[in-house]
């Protein structure tokens, strides 16, 4: 495995040595792993944020997320998330890095950036979580825990203002309904008032604003002493126009000549970043904006038996998701896009867990129900892609529908008072069902149909056997390590405007070897890791001719190392480093690429994975000063990421970057105001955040991350 019995050595011989047998740094207690264990103990690489850490940082999400945890790296296409972690990731809106929020699992990757207000938690698990989790999980489970209701009264109001005209408002009350009974309610709103991506043509407004809101309601009941429900009620609402993406290269003259559309020769455009030049609202078919809402209801139920403790999680969401854009990214209506979507999704999961003897038991079963419709309208207002008259593509997929089923059983054993085993298994069964219609329209006097690119229906049944193994050992009073196997697997299917065959599931065996503990008499703490991934029928989108088509490539592996520090230099100043390496490589794909089709079919062994930097390094210095008013705390945070690829040819890279993030938080000594000034992209530092694998305009696009932001928060208990 690459020299890794070598590392293993040198973070073994290192840290080791330095254990001691007092800790004063808080334990943290996990809970993604369905069991609740310190992490320190927890055998698995698994990274935490507290609500104070949370807030501190001004986290909304997994673009923040990213700069605070080893291997993880995230992007956004036409508002779709994408989270990659140790070269795991996804698309086609099917995630390769899974989310649950409060438990409840996303099936979709545009529903899982929409709950994060009030948190109590994030817990970030990097490895494949195929037996606990299944689906989707091959590179890991980001979890949101939600804040809890209270019996006490208790609550904030919290307001701001950032740059590009942002404003947020978000409100919290908790308090108890009964003895029995409690709720703590979260509402948010936030405005973006200008873009930061600056539209050059007249009478153009600048995009990438947007308005949210999102309203939680949270109920605890405890029925009896052995039996307690949980209710959750939430709904977010997304607008603005956000989707757009920008020219990174210019291939127009032979993009012109290949699919005879001279007209997009001479237009201008712009390679600078955040820049963009766009059909007016005013003169364009369906104009720039987006909209997406999302709602769940779920309810939980704890059932303490004498056989064990039984419980239920039940959901019903919906997704709705619809946007609007000019597919050019000039100032000419050549073509607009509109897509509309909608999601329905019901999920049910059973455990039991029991302790028998030394062990502890899982039972688990999982159900869904997805079921998706999406239509695409590709308006083209003049005549071009050699038709004689104005036409339009349409994308009907009028069903995208899974029906998954899973049994699980996960076991831990103490073998003696230093050493655990656990064990897993799962067996999972996705009956996947796609309906298509794809059709070319004409003006002949009125938009008529002349021809059906595509019209079939198709049911393809996927199933996998999962498991895993993992062996601790305390190695002394304050250090363990541990061994593990296992596998995971991301579904297979059919992609949205691909008529092609049904891509097979990606399959992935890890094996990982970790050491977590507390040196230096308890003031650090430290995990660490290594890692080997061996992947069959990886999954990718290629590019051939202009289209996009979804294949699995073959063989790709990855070989990792790890480290997370958090160190205590004495009660002010604290540091947390987080550093991570890859060697993340395809090990056999033979692939044609279509944009550059002269150089025949290429063979891409060694070629680096999509999102896998070799080289991340997440910094974070904290400093807190007491003062006889109140206490003033100030948070510098760093990243860097070395080359970044974005296409299996590794024909385009973001080279390496840095970001700073500053946070400046006074806080009162009543402890029930605080101020807050803050920083984003420090040195404003212009990157990739997102890219297109397709080349139907002419060039290769995407997403720059946003320029630097000032901003201020007050908050006031209430």
């Amino acid at each position: 495995m690459r020299s890794l019995n070598i590392i293993t050595a040198i973070i073994v011989s290192t840290f080791v040595s330095y254990a001691h047998s007092q800790s004063p740094i808080e334990e943290i207690v996990v809970t993604s792993m369905k069991r609740s264990n310190l992490l320190s103990e927890t055998p698995a690489s698994v990274s935490t944020m507290e609500s104070s850490e949370i807030n501190l940082k001004a986290v909304i999400g997994p673009q923040d997320i990213k700069y605070q945890v080893p291997s993880m790296s995230y992007t956004s296409i036409f508002g779709e998330p994408y989270i990659t972690i140790r070269g795991v990731s996804g698309f086609n809106n099917a995630p390769g890095v899974s989310v649950s929020i409060d438990g409840v699992y996303q099936s979709r990757s545009t529903s899982s950036i929409l709950g994060e207000i009030d948190l109590e938690r994030i817990e970030v698990i990097r490895g494949p979580q195929g037996t606990l989790y299944g689906r989707n999980s091959n590179g890991g489970v980001v979890s949101f825990i939600t804040a809890a209701p209270t019996k006490e009264r208790e609550g904030y109001l919290k307001i701001g203002y950032a740059s590009y005209n942002q404003l947020k408002a978000e409100i919290v009350h908790s308090d108890k309904l009964t003895e029995k009974t409690k709720y703590r309610l979260a509402l948010s709103s936030s405005n973006q008032g200008d873009g930061f991506v600056k539209c050059l043509t007249i009478g153009c407004d600048d995009v990438n604003k947007s308005d949210r809101s999102s309203a939680r309601l949270k109920l605890s009941s405890s029925i009896n002493d052995d039996l307690s429900t949980e209710i959750i009620l939430a709904k977010t609402n997304l607008e603005g126009p956000n989707n757009i993406f920008q020219f990174i290269t210019d291939n127009r003259i032979p993009f012109a000549f290949l699919v005879d559309t001279p007209q997009i020769i001479g237009v201008p455009i712009s390679l600078n970043p955040n820049e963009v030049y766009l059909t007016p609202d005013s003169e364009s078919i369906h104009g720039n904006n987006s909209k997406r809402d999302y709602d769940v209801f779920a309810l939980t139920v704890n059932y303490q038996t004498r056989l064990g403790l039984i419980k239920s999680i039940s959901s019903h969401q919906n997704y709705f998701n619809e946007f609007s854009m000019d597919r050019d990214a000039t100032a000419v209506n050549l073509y607009d896009t509109f897509d509309t979507s909608s999601t329905k999704t019901i999920t049910q999961e059973f455990n039991w867990s029991f302790d028998y003897g030394n062990s502890n038991w899982i039972f688990g079963t999982f159900f869904m129900d997805d079921e998706t419709n999406r239509k695409t309208l590709f308006d083209l207002p003049l005549p071009i892609f050699g038709f004689p008259v104005p036409g339009k593509l349409e994308w009907d997929h009028k069903a995208i529908d899974t029906l998954s089923k899973a049994i699980f059983i996960d076991a831990t054993f103490d073998l003696d008072q230093k050493t655990e085993i656990s064990m897993g298994l799962r067996r999972t069964r996705d009956e996947f069902t796609s309906i298509q219609l794809n059709r070319v329209f004409l003006d002949l006097g009125q938009f008529i149909p002349v021809s059906t690119t595509c019209d079939r229906s198709i049911e393809k049944n996927f199933e996998s056997d999962t498991s895993r193994f993992v062996i601790k050992r305390a190695l002394d009073e304050r250090f363990n390590a541990y061994f593990s196997y296992s596998e995971g697997f991301k579904a297979g299917g059919i992609a949205t405007y691909e008529c092609s065959d049904p891509y097979k599931p990606e399959e992935v065996d890890a094996f990982e070897f970790g050491i977590k503990g507390f040196f230096n008499s308890g003031k650090t703490k430290l995990n660490a890791s290594i890692f080997n991934y061996d992947y069959t029928n990886f999954q990718v989108i290629q590019v051939i001719g202009t289209q996009t088509v979804t294949k699995n490539a073959g063989l790709a592996s990855v070989d990792g190392l790890e480290i997370e520090l958090n160190h205590d230099f004495n009660k002010a100043f604290n540091l947390k480093l987080a550093y991570s390496y890859l060697d993340a490589v395809y090990d056999d794909f033979v692939n044609l690429n279509g944009l550059n089709p002269q150089l025949g079919f290429q063979q891409l062994k060694g070629n680096y994975l999509n999102h896998s930097p070799k080289n991340s390094l997440n910094l974070g210095l904290r400093y807190t000063k007491e003062f006889s008013k109140g206490s003033l705390i100030l948070q510098l945070d760093s990243a860097f990421r070395s080359k970044t690829h974005f296409t299996e040819f590794n024909d385009y890279a973001q080279d390496s970057y840095s970001v700073f993030n500053l946070n400046f938080l006074w806080k009162n000594s009543a402890d029930d105001l605080s101020f807050k000034f803050f920083v984003k992209n420090l040195s404003n530092e212009e990157y990739l955040t997102g890219f297109l694998n397709s080349a139907s305009n002419g060039g290769r696009f995407g997403n720059y991350a946003h320029p630097r932001i000032f901003g201020i928060e007050i908050t006031s208990k209430i």
